[in-house]
């Protein structure tokens, strides 16, 4: 028995059992000592939930900063890149801009009658002709249509008759490479590339149709070089 009990406990006789008043008063003292030892750790808990909240505030304004650093170019780049006007890649003293990589010497010149009455003739040849730019991709300046001078074809855009012409030859840009812009329309020009007689891909009939192509048959001069000559009377 501790020095506590037997300060409190009562004397009990010789042969006596422990009274029950002695041992409520042991599990008291008890409870008490529990009580005092877990103290302490109700607070623990608390703290760790403190260290969390804490971390927690000091992580929130990197995790919500990073979305609008990375949301701003791209909001800004495709207007720019909708809007911008194909830049030639050079012009000459005379006037003449060109577009696309420079023109090849030794490359065979041919006029455009040539290529639509006898196109087999030339199939996959690179060439060179000449003629007045009739169409251009309204979208991005991708392809463009050639007809031969002095032809209904080849006049300026807003006198182009509504029935399709057959005398023009389709010219996409090789590769998309580059870019023509729609203001030369009406203009003459000199194009060098790779002379094809092949068929339209199913389905490019309806997708060049909607940019404003109207020679979609099988012949097509695929572009390395346009040479656009000015304006008349510009």
């Amino acid at each position: 028995m501790t020095h506590r009990e037997r300060a409190t406990c009562p004397p009990r006789h010789t042969g006596e059992p422990v009274t029950w008043r002695c041992l409520v008063l042991a599990v008291a003292l008890l409870g008490l000592t529990g009580c005092r030892d877990g103290g302490p750790a109700v607070s623990d808990p608390e703290t760790e939930a403190g260290r969390q909240a804490t971390a927690a505030k000091a992580a929130a304004p990197s995790s919500q900063s990073a979305p609008s650093s990375q949301s701003a170019p791209s909001s800004q780049s495709a207007p720019s890149s909708q809007s911008a006007v194909p830049a030639p890649a050079e012009v000459r003293a005379d006037g003449v801009e060109r577009y696309g990589a420079a023109p090849t010497e030794g490359t065979p010149e041919v006029t455009l009658a040539a290529l639509l009455d006898d196109p087999a003739a030339w199939k996959g040849r690179r060439l060179r002709t000449h003629g007045r730019v009739a169409q251009v991709c309204q979208a991005m300046g991708c392809w463009l249509e050639l007809s031969p001078v002095g032809s209904a074809a080849g006049a300026r855009e807003e006198e182009v008759p509504a029935a399709p012409e057959p005398r023009s030859l389709r010219v996409p840009m090789a590769d998309h490479a580059f870019f023509v812009p729609r203001a030369a329309v009406g203009r003459e020009c000199t194009i060098e590339g790779e002379f094809r007689v092949r068929p339209l891909p199913e389905g490019a009939q309806d997708h060049l149709a909607a940019e404003g192509a109207r020679a979609l048959g099988e012949l097509s001069l695929h572009a390395r070089t346009v040479l656009v000559r000015p304006a008349p009377g510009g």
